[in-house]
């Protein structure tokens, strides 16, 4: 059984034994209130272990009751038989709706002390004394996140992994990371089609896989605020009543999640940046990305903030967007650029790799760049890659969806200079291999 004690390596064992010996498999709820009787006293926490048999009605009352225990409304832990976990954990959702009481659903096959013990480092928890020194050297992944993104394990990206995925070499893979961890402040700019988001998403894992931790995504837009990603007023419906209330955005809750889980690495990858009024989205948030171990008070007040040291921001920029001259020089110190541009090595590996004739094409898409001649403006080669191109006849779809509109806004007021790449001529002429193989 657990008992009351100051002492983490005392916690630590009592805490495994007591959850490898406890019966989850009776159906009896009486089961459940020494164990909840006992962690409430150790952790100061209000938990309640419970049987879910899909009973809504059941579970919404077991967690009124749960409400009313003494302690921190931390956790409700669900442990349920495999095939209604996701029925409990759905349920929980919808009856847990006021923020200030969680609930977690565990199968009870999965009730081993690896996953209470990640439940206990849960990145919404401010792990209560004596746990956090009962566990200190462990590098778990949160079970369930206050945050969104991807759940990154120690080790399950490496380079080899990364450099095989994205196409790009090694050394260059390894010279971007570099930089990111001097920095902390990355962007990938370039124009469409160059895999910007794609190469940001694999770096941000590889990153994350040296230690374990989150990788998650923001797209910025022009009605995107301060409010939405550092802190402001929301108005919240309260038993009928409007009320006003002051809510963390997007990045404060992800530094949230950060600072809980210092030994892990938090990414948050900004995907099209520039299409954000970037000043007045991060406001003060410009100070602190320079001076990364300072804090200043938010414009709303409160606390001072300081973003935390294991956290990486990736930003990815299209250089076709007319906005990307919204980006001012205090941004741009702030951030190290990368430049991507078509990689046309990159799409002749794919196109040989599923018997396509590559040459021809590469061949119309240097000239058609060479005629664009702005390497901000340049047709990228991702429009041909994955899944997208995979057979012949997938070109035709692909030109005149997609590549056609796309020069004909570029040369709006020049449409002679499209006629030379219109998909009818090219297909007679220079991409006639793709039409007919005999050709």
């Amino acid at each position: 059984m657990l008992a009351e004690t100051d002492d983490p390596a005392e916690f630590r064992r009592l805490f495994e034994r007591y959850f490898e010996h406890f019966n989850f498999s009776s159906t009896s709820s009486n089961k459940y209130k020494p164990l909840e009787q006992k962690l409430s006293a150790v952790t100061g926490w209000r938990p309640a272990a419970m049987k879910y048999t899909s009973d809504a009605k059941n579970l919404k009352n077991r967690i009124g009751e749960v409400r009313n225990l003494p302690g921190k409304p931390v956790h409700a832990i669900i442990f349920v038989p495999e095939k209604l976990a996701g029925g409990a954990q759905k349920a929980a959702n919808e009856l847990v709706v006021d923020g200030e009481f969680r609930a977690i659903g565990i199968s009870a096959s999965d009730v081993k002390p690896a996953a209470i013990q990640a439940l206990i480092y849960d990145v919404r928890t401010v792990t209560p004394e004596p746990i956090a020194a009962a566990f200190p050297a462990l590098q778990l992944v949160p079970v369930e996140s206050a945050v969104a993104g991807e759940i990154i394990e120690r080790g399950a990206v490496s380079l080899g992994s990364c450099a095989a995925e994205t196409g790009v070499d090694e050394a260059v893979l390894q010279g971007w990371l570099t930089r990111l961890q001097r920095k902390k402040h990355l962007v990938f700019q370039g124009p469409p089609g160059t895999g910007k988001t794609f190469i940001a998403k694999r770096l941000a894992k590889l990153l994350a896989a040296e230690s374990a931790g989150l990788v998650d995504i923001v797209q910025f837009h022009p009605s995107y605020s301060y409010e939405d990603f550092v802190q402001g007023i929301r108005a919240q419906l309260v038993a009928g009543s409007v009320t006003y209330e002051l809510q963390d955005g997007r990045f404060l809750k992800f530094c949230t999640a950060a600072r809980k889980q210092p030994t892990q690495t938090f990414v948050l990858i900004i995907d099209e940046m520039n299409r954000g009024n970037l000043s007045r989205i991060f406001g003060e948030l410009l100070y602190l990305l320079e001076y990364r171990d300072q804090s200043i008070e938010l414009s709303q007040g409160g606390k001072p903030f300081s973003i935390p040291s294991n956290v990486f921001l990736i930003g990815t920029m299209n250089t076709a967007d007319r906005s990307i001259a919204l980006v001012d020089h205090a941004i741009r110190r702030r951030f190290s650029f990368v430049f991507l541009g078509p990689d046309y090595e990159v799409l002749q590996k794919h196109l040989l790799a599923h018997g396509l004739p590559a040459s021809s094409l590469i061949e119309v898409l240097r000239k058609l760049n060479a005629s664009i001649g702005d390497k901000n403006y340049q047709l990228g080669t991702s429009f041909f890659l994955g899944a997208a191109l995979e057979r012949r006849e997938s070109l035709q779809h692909i030109w005149e969806g997609e590549i056609e509109p796309y020069l004909e806004e570029y040369f709006f007021d020049q449409p002679a200079r499209i006629d030379e790449y219109r998909w009818a001529r090219l297909a007679a002429s220079e991409l006639a291999a793709w039409v007919d193989p005999t050709a």
